[in-house]
């Protein structure tokens, strides 16, 4: 079956939501939304607990900007008391302008170093959590952490002719290594007649991430089209990127990031990437 029916059926069964922003990395969004509450929601409640729209981001690392969107995120627990807890996550990038005839190769390059890039990306993650003083509640925003996610994602391509495939299906597995700095001093923020409370607010966190990521594509043709040499030289199917990233809350909804996505691959630039991002506060979840 062609890719363009594939996707057609992927939309369906994700009920149609795409209506997408997108660019770099909305690491944000696990971060957000990962809160012991909704852990322990998922745990009790027999379907998991779900949300659509959690988080939105945009950026520039030369090419034609996008907006990504957590459009789907459902929270379950495989064990008992909201042990073991995963999430399944949709999201969907969309360009905001249409990209040159000149800037067609970096514009699948972005999505292909991006963790959350591509048209679609599904996938299933699980996070752990260290060195947060040994209060749970403030372990979302405090501390080191931990995050394994793998699934597919679905790279569209720009000058899309009639009767062509325009997708390049990818399989991706990442791992990522989080630190999260509380700028606001903790005996204050906890105090009642302060105005931040960090166990409930992003505000002033400074975060601190290296992920890796390990992709293969699922179907060459297209990724051929594009990253072929002029001497015939297929492209390398089986790529590693890894993304250092530094990330900084200027609100509990809005952080500013910045960050490199580095390869030792000739066909595949590296890119300093800048990000803003608008995600779900923690303190209403």
């Amino acid at each position: 079956m062609k890719l363009k029916y594939v996707l057609v059926m992927l939309a369906i069964g994700a009920g149609s939501v795409n209506v997408s922003l997108a660019q770099y990395d909305p690491d944000y969004i696990a971060d957000k939304d990962s809160t012991n509450e909704e852990e322990t929601a998922a745990a009790k409640a027999p379907g998991g607990g779900s949300n659509f729209f959690s988080g939105f981001s945009s950026g520039y690392s030369g090419s034609a900007p996008k907006v990504t969107a957590q459009s789907y995120k459902l929270g379950f627990s495989l064990g008992k008391d909201g042990a073991n807890y995963w999430e399944l996550n949709l999201f969907n990038s969309v360009p905001t302008v249409s990209p040159s005839a000149t800037d067609t190769v970096e514009y699948v390059s972005n999505d292909l170093r991006k963790q959350f890039g591509g048209l679609a990306n599904f996938s299933l993650s699980k996070t752990a959590y260290f060195g947060y003083g040994g209060d749970r509640s403030v372990r979302d925003v405090k501390g080191f952490q931990t995050d394994f996610r793998f699934g597919v994602k679905l790279v569209d391509t720009p000058n899309r002719k009639a009767g062509t495939d325009f997708l390049i299906p990818v399989f991706q597995s990442t791992f990522d290594v989080r630190y999260l700095i509380p700028l606001i001093n903790a005996r204050k923020a906890t105090d009642e007649r302060s105005r931040v409370d960090i166990k409930k607010s992003m505000v002033g966190n400074l975060s601190f991430r290296v992920s890796g990521s390990y992709m293969s594509i699922i179907n060459t043709t297209t990724y051929d089209l594009y990253y072929a040499t002029k001497q015939g030289i297929l492209p390398n199917p089986n790529l590693l990127v890894v993304t250092p990233e530094m990330r900084f809350y200027v609100t509990n909804q809005i952080d500013f990031g910045v960050g490199y996505s580095y390869n030792n691959y000739d066909f595949l630039s590296n890119a300093v990437f800048f990000s803003i991002s608008y995600g779900t506060p923690k303190s209403s979840n």
